[in-house]
């Protein structure tokens, strides 16, 4: 049987089915395991791990075996496993708190994130109803959204959005499996566990955590638009989805009010900035303030930002056509499969909108890949219907699914390993941590100091120092 076939047993598109296929799971397993090598070639260079907040996560996982607590207020699922891993450390090696906490620090944020290759490899199985031949461009998109230049660029800064994305794909892929379920258990396992990993999120990064809530949203709205649920289940559906964003939202409340504040005021804070100063539409920076591109270069960004808009969800209304012609049988999947696409698209033009402006946005424009990696899922990996499509869109679908996915997961891949060489520096060498270790003994055990360093610096003076 040609593997790009449709695989008529029972369950054949189930995820589950993917993990029990040699050849999805050895393709899964080579993925992550690259992104782990290449993210780890990056983190375990030098005295410290490279990024300007590296230090941050090795103060805060320190200061959670020493007391219990946190040091700055903060969502803590990241650094409790820093902590767990770094007492682990502590127990079977017999290192000592620093060196345990460092080293636990670069593994998690070495390991974590490739685990969206996990979302993705779902998404293309379900895509291409389990044909090996989609295999090559699963691959392709999972080293694009695991180890592309964008992901690359949060190695060591972003430790706690790095591993939020996982749970970030994983509810969206989730969801959408609830969506597509055809019974009412199967809706209920996805959708449960689309809400267990809203929670983790939010446990984890409350800026990712918001974004996520709103693609979901996004993606229930252009399914209910089409049709895809009856209108008794509607109130249900969102009054689950609030029940679930509510109670995450309150744990981030209680966690750290702050990162609660700020989703709150996401908007407002996005547009008056947090960078060059006083930031805004009209500070520093912002897109009518000094530095900034200017009223004219905002309108410009404007349209173009629109036109990207408009030519992504052409593009996506193109590549669905087929669904919207789905037979009865398949009319439900169909609509599930139109309406998460359309939802990522939509999802990635709002965390790029152009109003928005500071350092928050810089960091939601890093969000993209993840939403988008959906969207070229589909296009690397849908199923191609022998008998209904014609021969030049086969052929087409054949030369995108085939050379021109490997092609480009070799060009990804070759582009990873060459950007481990380009890394952002550490901020302090082996002789600067030996000196400001040497510092301690000055201090009194616990006590407090005034540093005066440039930012990045002053975690590992904290860390280095105790204080």
């Amino acid at each position: 049987m040609d593997t790009m076939e449709r695989i008529e047993e029972p369950g054949a598109g189930s995820p589950v089915r993917m993990f029990r296929d040699p050849a999805w799971c050895a393709a899964l397993v080579a993925t992550v395991g690259f992104a782990i090598a290449v993210r780890g070639a990056m983190l375990f260079r030098g005295e410290v791990p490279a990024g300007v907040d590296a230090g941050y996560y090795a103060v805060q996982a320190r200061e959670l075996l020493l007391l219990g607590k946190l040091r700055w207020a903060d969502v803590p699922l990241t650094f409790l496993l820093d902590a767990a891993l770094a007492k682990s450390a502590m127990l079977v090696c017999g290192w000592d708190i620093d060196t345990a906490t460092v080293w636990a620090t670069r593994v998690v944020d070495a390991v974590a994130e490739p685990l969206v290759a996990v979302a993705v490899f779902v998404a293309a199985w379900t895509f291409a109803r389990g044909a090996r031949g989609a295999i090559m461009g699963a691959v392709a998109v999972a080293i694009a959204v695991t180890v592309g230049p964008p992901l690359l660029r949060m190695v060591g800064d972003f430790e706690k959005q790095s591993m939020a994305y996982v749970f970030m794909a994983g509810t969206w892929t989730c969801a959408w499996l609830a969506m597509r379920a055809e019974d009412r258990r199967g809706k209920f396992r996805c959708g449960a566990a689309a809400l267990v990993m809203l929670g983790l999120g939010a446990l984890t990064h409350a800026g990712t955590f918001a974004a996520t809530g709103l693609g979901t949203v996004l993606v229930f709205a252009v399914w209910v638009t089409r049709g895809g649920i009856p209108r008794g289940m509607v109130l249900r559906a969102l009054l689950a989805l609030a029940l679930a964003g509510g109670l995450a939202y309150g744990a981030v409340w209680w966690l750290a009010p702050g990162k609660a504040m700020a989703i709150s005021n996401v908007v407002s804070k996005l547009i008056a900035g947090e960078s060059g100063g006083g930031g805004g539409m009209r500070g520093p920076g912002g897109p009518g303030g000094p530095g900034g591109p200017g009223a004219g270069g905002f309108l410009s960004l404007g349209l173009a930002w629109s036109l990207a808009l408009a030519v992504g969800l052409a593009f996506v209304w193109w590549i669905t056509r087929h669904l919207r012609r789905a037979e009865a049988e398949t009319r439900g999947q169909a609509r599930a499969d139109e309406a998460f696409l359309f939802g990522m698209m939509l999802a990635a033009a709002c965390l790029t909108c152009p109003i928005l402006s500071g350092d928050q946005s810089m960091r939601l424009a890093l969000m993209v890949p993840v939403p988008l990696a959906f969207v070229a899922t589909f296009v690397f990996c849908q199923h191609a219907d022998a008998h209904a499509d014609a021969p030049f869109v086969r052929g087409a679908r054949w030369i995108v699914q085939r050379p021109i996915a490997a092609l480009a997961a070799v060009a990804l891949a070759v582009s990873a390993v060459a950007g481990t060489h380009g890394r952002t520096p550490e901020m302090v060498d082996a002789e600067g941590m030996a000196e400001l270790r040497s510092w301690r003994a000055d201090m009194a055990p616990g006590g407090r100091a005034v540093v005066a360093a440039r930012h990045g610096l002053e975690f590992w003076a904290a860390f280095a120092m105790d204080t």
